[in-house]
């Protein structure tokens, strides 16, 4: 699994929330503003976030609870990759891995929501509590 540095997290910062911003239904010019406003920002807690991840891939294998993976067809390939580094190095006996077509990293707000909200309530009701 790569970790790109923190220039590349501030970009894949600045794509989601470009994302959102057209999910919220907002107009170009505004998306754009903005935008241009979250790049005059300092973004320090990058560094942190960073490193954050790092230390949780080293940690996967201690997940041993029932664990369901699921990616975004259309994300980045960065994060396909991770999805898949995820669901092949936690410890759970009880573990899924779902790709959706249509959806991007922002799965709960895409095209395909319903089906993912389904599949989780699936899941979740096929576990023995």
């Amino acid at each position: 699994m790569n970790v790109k540095n923190t220039e590349a997290l501030f970009y894949r910062v600045r794509s989601y929330a470009e994302g959102y911003k057209r999910f919220e239904g907002k107009i170009k010019e505004q998306i754009t503003s903005e935008l241009n406003d979250l790049e005059q920002k300092p973004m320090r807690s990058l560094k942190s976030l960073q490193y954050y991840i790092l230390s949780m891939r080293d940690k996967l294998h201690q997940i041993a609870s029932p664990t369901f993976v699921i990616q975004g067809c259309l994300d980045d390939p960065l994060y396909k990759e991770s999805a898949q580094f995820i669901y092949e190095n936690v410890s759970a006996k009880t573990k899924l891995f779902r790709y959706y077509e249509h959806s991007g990293h922002i799965i709960a707000l895409g095209k395909e929501r319903e089906k993912v909200y389904e599949e989780i309530a699936h899941f979740l009701n096929s576990l023995k509590w």
